[in-house]
């Protein structure tokens, strides 16, 4: 959607971008072009659906102030003038009766020579006459500080499902192998070289007996007051499949980790990619945490 522009000049530009898309699609008729076609049609759904909510705003404006001359104005209701009398492709219905609910066939019914089965889905009268809520995405978003819930949402925070993946570190840690050993010479190989990890691993990180030992050494490095230990914990996050830890082999308990990628594919994506690789910065996480 174009951004910086008055509503006539943004609905004119999505306008011109649909024609220029039917033209294309008159030659080339692919699913490429239908998938483009399709999205510049939901963005000038949600261009209307946005200017429907100005216009009403700008009548009620307009009834206060009539002594302000504004038809010379680009408005949200001029710019809905111009999609309902320019454009084409919008379907209009030909019956003024409004509907208050939607029928569906059913494909199995159909199959089995039965008539269609009578179901419907039908709307609450509160929300069918809800005007639409249209918001920028700075305030869609729950992790923005400038968020503004929607007539949907869960009236209290505590019952959100967080399917976003928004803590992405600790879903990626609980999901990587875990590789054990006892051996300290082991445990530097594994380190020095991935390639060397046995094929066998003991099951992801989350269901390993010392991940709770592995969760509170890495909340340390997530925490820290040194942003190069949050970054570098970051970026080995994000480029790990593996976890080694080292266990003590006579009081059994938990020494120290590596973050590992098991298959040797990492790439340099800035000045300093050799020497992570190689850690030299993170030799060892205990030593990090003694920064």
């Amino acid at each position: 959607m174009p951004l910086g522009y008055c509503p006539v000049c943004e609905v004119q530009m999505m306008l011109d971008y649909l024609d220029a898309l039917a033209a294309v699609m008159r030659k080339v008729n692919t699913s490429e072009w239908r998938h483009a076609w399709r999205s510049a049609r939901i963005d000038l759904e949600v261009e209307i659906q946005c200017c429907e909510k100005y216009s009403i705003e700008e009548l009620r404006w307009q009834a206060e102030h009539p002594e302000i001359d504004v038809s010379d104005r680009y408005t949200s209701t001029k710019a809905l003038e111009r999609i309902w009398d320019e454009y084409s492709y919008i379907g209009k219905s030909k019956s003024s009766v409004s509907y208050d609910s939607m029928y569906a066939g059913n494909k199995t019914a159909k199959k089995n020579g039965n008539s269609y089965l009578n179901k419907a889905v039908y709307f609450d009268e509160a929300f069918s006459e809800a005007p639409c809520q249209c918001r920028a995405y700075e305030k869609l978003c729950r992790d923005s500080p400038e968020y503004e819930p929607g007539r949907h949402a869960c009236p209290s925070p505590e019952n959100w499902l967080d399917t976003s993946l928004a803590d992405e570190n600790l879903y990626n840690l609980e999901q990587m192998r875990i590789y054990s050993t006892t051996d300290l010479d082991t445990f530097q190989l594994w380190e020095e070289d991935p390639s060397t990890l046995p094929e066998d691993h003991e099951d992801a990180a989350v269901m390993h007996p010392y991940w709770d030992e592995i969760d509170n050494y890495c909340e340390e490095l997530r925490t820290s007051e040194e942003l190069f230990i949050r970054e570098g914990f970051d970026m080995f996050c994000a480029r790990s499949d593996a976890i080694a830890i080292l266990i003590d082999e006579k009081s059994r308990e938990f020494v120290d980790m590596r973050l590992l990628k098991a298959e040797d594919d990492w790439e340099d994506e800035d000045e300093c990619g050799d020497q992570f690789r190689d850690g030299l910065h993170w030799a060892s996480f205990g030593q990090c945490k003694r920064t």
